[in-house]
């Protein structure tokens, strides 16, 4: 492609066009981590003159960045504070009765967490290690047990859509690419109906394809243990829930503050590392943040 004669387009846009497939085959066949080969496509548009290197790397002096980098530290705080996962055990030990209402629950939960893990990863797993111990509480078969958490990863995309900050890693860069100013109640207006249709759907499809092998009977006693095991209240969870609070707020009220949904994220998971009325965060949580993938969305 670099060499060939084709019509109609410059030499510069070739050599563009060669680059970008040759990162295509390299993401594709893994010939190394995402994020060298971003790398490897980034420098090369800025050392080839194909782009100025202020618009190659434009993305890490906008807001978009840092709220991705934000969304993986909340998250971080919300799991290791323990909270997420008692919101969860509070939730299952209420509703869930059924092999049914476990499904169901996979897409409820989600959504209940969206605002406090803005990440469908994070989140996900953090349903799924909820949902081991619910598995393990009916004594479930293996073909049942694989359908529950196969649903727990289902129910992360669809469910994704209903914040702004469900999938930062998405969400934020969708808006960036359509040129639109949508605020995070803007896209609640927008996205919700269709979140909610895409989410109901897709529960309804995996409880019509998915059938449990037998009865499914769960022990809320062992659910309650694990509940009581994580104790009253901890100063970190209340700390974490306060601060998750007020990023919500001003999530919501951004079209009134005017502030970017970036710089305000950022701003709280400082706070949240500050002594005395922060300590969640500290220098190890920023080994959550996947330098690689934002690499990999930069390019």
């Amino acid at each position: 492609v670099w060499n060939v004669n084709i019509d109609n387009i410059s030499p510069e846009a070739q050599k563009a066009l060669a680059l970008g497939l040759m990162t295509v085959v390299f993401w594709a066949a893994k010939v190394t981590n995402v994020g060298f080969t971003a790398l490897l496509y980034l420098i090369g548009l800025v050392v080839l003159k194909l782009a100025p290197a202020s618009e190659v790397f434009f993305i890490w002096t906008s807001p978009t960045i840092y709220l991705v980098m934000g969304a993986y530290l909340i998250a971080d705080a919300v799991d290791k504070s323990g909270l997420g996962e008692r919101i969860a055990y509070l939730f299952i030990l209420k509703f869930v009765n059924s092999f049914n209402s476990i499904i169901i629950s996979c897409f409820i939960l989600q959504v209940i967490l969206s605002p406090l893990i803005p990440s469908p990863w994070p989140r996900a797993f953090l349903v799924l290690s909820v949902m081991k111990v619910v598995i393990e509480s009916a004594n479930m078969e293996k073909e049942d047990a694989a359908i529950v958490g196969f649903s727990v990863f289902a129910a992360a995309a669809p469910t994704a859509m209903f914040f702004l900050t469900g999938d930062t890693s998405i969400n934020i860069v969708a808006v960036d690419f359509s040129g639109q100013s949508v605020g995070w109640l803007g896209w609640i207006y927008y996205m919700g109906v269709p979140a909610l249709a895409a989410s109901i759907l897709t529960c309804i499809l995996l409880l019509k394809l998915f059938k449990p092998k037998s009865r499914v009977s769960i022990n809320k006693v062992v659910i309650k243990e694990k509940l009581d095991n994580l104790g009253k209240l901890t100063s970190m969870e209340k700390r974490t829930a306060a601060w998750v609070a007020i990023a919500i707020i001003l999530w919501m009220t951004d079209s009134i503050h005017g502030i970017d949904l970036g710089w305000v994220t950022i701003f709280v998971v400082t706070m949240m590392s500050m002594p005395v009325f922060g300590e969640v965060l500290n220098g190890d949580s920023w080994k959550v943040v996947p330098i690689d993938t934002l690499l990999f969305l930069n390019a």
